[in-house]
């Protein structure tokens, strides 16, 4: 059977699946970035709080409507707390590079089912958010300090919120970039509540070539999940040796004179536009799946415009740029909150020896190295997905 004939008819399974195991849906609505950008986001009610049918209140505006009627464009939450039922807590769940809410509907319905409130973005560069080059095919961003004051603004907009308004816990679940991002995020948490003279977001946002930035934020977090974290990037198959130091050294040297030659827009070698006839489930390195790995792709087949390609230079320095910062113990030891990383065991896009020295540089890390998987590990076999989730109702 092709790839193409088994996808159509996993198609069909899915939708079969779909129905029979009532995945809820994302309700999707933009927020205005602070360089005047739209950034989509999404929110998902706990499966257990209460019917469809019910009418939820609270006096939360969770983007821009009057949220206490039921109208399908809301995200409607329920702040009865007489019920018995009511949800558990909220997770913040971010994705990794290329991906975008529609892949993880199946983990927010799990979570969801569970008790927990999903919150979600798509970063700008991907999804539906803001795509700052003309070909919206090119992954891009200019400074990471973006998308940790993107992840800022909608926590203060819409998480934070929605987590005081019914008394509820936040949980962090990221996934590769998403965890990058996650770590920034609580450092700069921490640094702006023990540093009277911190600098603002604003200010750091207009020197881009300071990697650090505080953030103005008032946290209601109780736990970091990690899943592969990209604490740093795999630039060569060749670990370990003076020939693989070598090319990592050369491909961050790379990045930084291309940026300065002003070739930040284009593609890396090797890199271009999605192309759904190019990729191939043979030889994949993120997961042994065949259903889940045509996931992102089914959903890219119902709006090209979900589509990503390869990274750019631009994207590539600045990626570079923020892994130098998590090199940085003090960067590092100023996260208080207790983080979970979970380790694919055989990850070949992102390090696992950085994220064991995160784990031990972090005041309350915690290693789980998880056998067999591949990188996306949510979205490996059902085999290795229990024992992933199984951990994190223990780690949640």
């Amino acid at each position: 059977m092709t790839e193409d004939n088994y996808n159509t008819c996993q198609e069909r399974e899915y939708k079969h699946h779909k129905q029979n195991d009532n995945y809820q849906e994302f309700n999707f609505n933009f927020f205005t970035s602070q360089d005047n950008q739209q950034i989509r986001w999404g929110g998902m009610r706990a499966a257990r709080e209460c019917s469809k049918s019910e009418i939820f209140k609270t006096d939360i505006d969770l983007n821009g409507i009057n949220t206490t009627s039921n109208k399908s464009e809301g995200i409607i939450f329920d702040s009865d707390e007489t019920k018995t039922n009511r949800a558990q807590g909220i997770v913040l769940l971010l994705n990794g590079r290329t991906e975008f809410m529609e892949k993880y509907t199946q983990v927010a319905s799990r979570l969801a089912l569970i008790g927990y409130h999903v919150m979600s973005l798509d970063w700008r560069g991907q999804g539906l958010s803001v795509r700052e080059l003309p070909n919206r095919d090119k992954g891009y961003v200019k400074n990471f300090n973006l998308y940790v004051k993107d992840l800022e603004i909608f926590y203060n907009l819409h998480v934070l919120p929605l987590s005081k308004s019914l008394n509820l816990p936040i949980t962090i679940l990221a996934h590769s970039m998403g965890g990058h991002i996650a770590l920034r995020f609580l450092s700069e948490c921490s640094n702006c509540s023990s540093n009277s003279n911190r600098i603002s977001s604003h200010t750091a946002l207009n020197h881009t070539d300071s990697n650090s930035i505080s953030i103005n934020i008032d946290t209601n977090i109780k736990k970091a999940i990690l899943i592969s974290p990209m604490i740093d990037i795999i630039t060569s198959p060749i670990k370990g040796n003076f020939v693989g130091i070598l090319a990592d050294w050369a491909t961050r040297q790379l990045a930084c004179l291309a940026v300065k030659a002003k070739f930040e827009a284009h593609y890396v070698p090797n890199g271009k536009d999605y192309c759904r006839e190019d990729v191939k489930f043979e030889g994949n390195v993120l997961t042994h799946d065949w259903d889940n790995f045509w996931l992102e792709h089914r959903e890219i087949a119902k709006n090209r415009n979900l589509a990503l390609g390869g990274v750019t230079w631009g994207w590539l320095k600045a990626a570079f740029d923020s892994i130098e910062l998590l090199k940085d113990e003090k960067y590092l030891s100023r996260i208080k909150t207790p983080v979970s990383i979970f380790s694919a065991e055989q990850d070949r896009v992102v390090s696992n020896s950085a994220q064991k020295s995160v784990c031990q540089t972090i005041t309350k890390g915690k290693l789980i190295s998880i056998p067999k998987a591949r990188h996306e590990i949510l979205f490996e076999t059902e085999e290795i997905r229990e024992v992933l989730w199984k951990d994190i109702s223990l780690e949640i």
